[in-house]
């Protein structure tokens, strides 16, 4: 992540993973990339948990901001137990509430197709992002996104779409 986000532009397709993940000592592996890669280095430099890391801890950092939040998780994605307990905090400040909002698909970290590995959950899973992202901008600067639900997420097996106030 560090390594691709380190460049101005996206560079997935033209690293050799290969050769860069079997880079010794580790430290050499923004090298093999090809890109310097700072924030890796810091990641390195911090190995327990202290002043670097707690800057980035939600549990401490999250609270009240009155923007517009419209948090995206997945079913499947390794962080989709950050995005619910943010989530569930922000639900506890009655300032976020109508603020804040969430949809949880069958997804997983980075693909939101229809399908997650050999699982195909139909065309109710597709979700058109472009149009999600315009319509959800649009309802920000018109003040209207108190009227969408709090949390819109897939329930697989059924594959339908439901709606909820709370977590």
């Amino acid at each position: 992540w560090s390594l691709l986000n380190n460049q101005r532009t996206h560079r997935m397709l033209s690293i050799d993973w290969r050769r860069c993940l079997g880079a010794l000592p580790v430290t050499k592996i923004p090298q093999a990339a090809g890109v310097t890669a700072q924030a890796f280095h810091n990641w390195l430099k911090h190995d327990v948990y202290d002043a670097y890391w707690r800057r980035f801890d939600e549990e401490i950092n999250v609270g009240p901001t009155g923007v517009p939040t419209l948090m995206l998780a997945g079913w499947y994605d390794i962080y989709s137990d950050a995005m619910l307990d943010i989530f569930s905090h922000n639900q506890q400040i009655p300032s976020e509430l109508p603020f804040t909002k969430m949809i949880i698909g069958p997804w997983g970290h980075t693909e939101t197709d229809r399908a997650f590995g050999e699982l195909d959950f139909g065309s109710e899973a597709e979700v058109d992002m472009d149009a999600l992202t315009v319509d959800w901008i649009d309802r920000c600067r018109r003040g209207a996104i108190e009227d969408l639900p709090p949390i819109r997420y897939f329930v697989t097996g059924a594959n339908v779409w439901r709606h909820a106030v709370q977590w």
